[in-house]
């Protein structure tokens, strides 16, 4: 079994955690000429995930239909934001949501005959190795998922604190490097904190600068 079937609805409880989970779906980024549009995108996703539960062959048909995604969000604050008198906004917003389109198709959709996998759960009993990989000819379009997870792990991680009973080690190989991660730079302060430790292995320094700006050089 290459990958289990990916629970997304086991990854928050409601909105405010869904929008922490929505944080490392769409990372900050400094080439933005306007951080609103990821913002937005990020309290969309956060919303309807929280008020609709959809499942990744949910997502996989809203994303393709901004239909889908109008329906959902009537009588939000995000309704006015996705209007169709805002073309410009919209169009925005929905690009942006539509780039964790392409990666959430590659998933498997369906459960049946694979094991059921979500970060959160996995944090409770960490059980077992994670690798987060694909095939070469998958590793382009996957990233913004490869981010999120990562991401998501070192998130729940600070979350639990220390943990005697349940050591956990994280080790990012060189071609990781080459995805912004939300979390990475605070997993680097605060992972201390749960005295877990944090490879991150790379053979050339400018290219984590080429990622994480001037953050690189903490």
């Amino acid at each position: 079994e290459e990958c289990p079937y990916w629970d997304i609805r086991r990854e928050y409880k409601d909105e405010g955690e869904a929008f922490s989970f929505a944080t490392c779906f769409f990372p900050d980024n400094s080439s933005l000429k306007d951080p609103f549009w990821n913002d937005a995108a990020r309290g969309v996703f956060a919303n309807v995930s929280a008020n609709h539960k959809p499942t990744l062959a949910d997502w996989a048909i809203w994303l393709a239909n901004d239909e889908e995604i109008d329906k959902r969000v009537v009588g939000t604050e995000f309704e006015r934001i996705l209007s169709s008198t805002s073309a410009g906004l919209r169009s925005s917003v929905i690009s942006h949501m539509n780039m964790v389109a392409r990666p959430l198709r590659m998933m498997p959709l369906s459960p049946e005959g694979r094991r059921t996998f979500s970060v959160r759960d996995w944090c409770e009993s960490r059980k077992g190795w994670i690798f987060v990989t694909s095939k070469p000819s998958y590793s382009e379009v996957m990233k913004p998922l490869h981010g999120l997870w990562l991401a998501s792990l070192i998130n729940r991680i600070i979350d639990h604190g220390y943990r005697a009973d349940l050591p956990t080690v994280h080790i990012i190989f060189e071609e990781a490097s080459t995805i912004i991660i939300q979390a990475f730079h605070t997993a680097m302060v605060r992972l201390r904190k749960t005295k877990t430790p944090l490879v991150f292995a790379i053979q050339n320094f400018s290219d984590l600068k080429a990622v994480y700006g001037e953050k690189a050089e903490t």
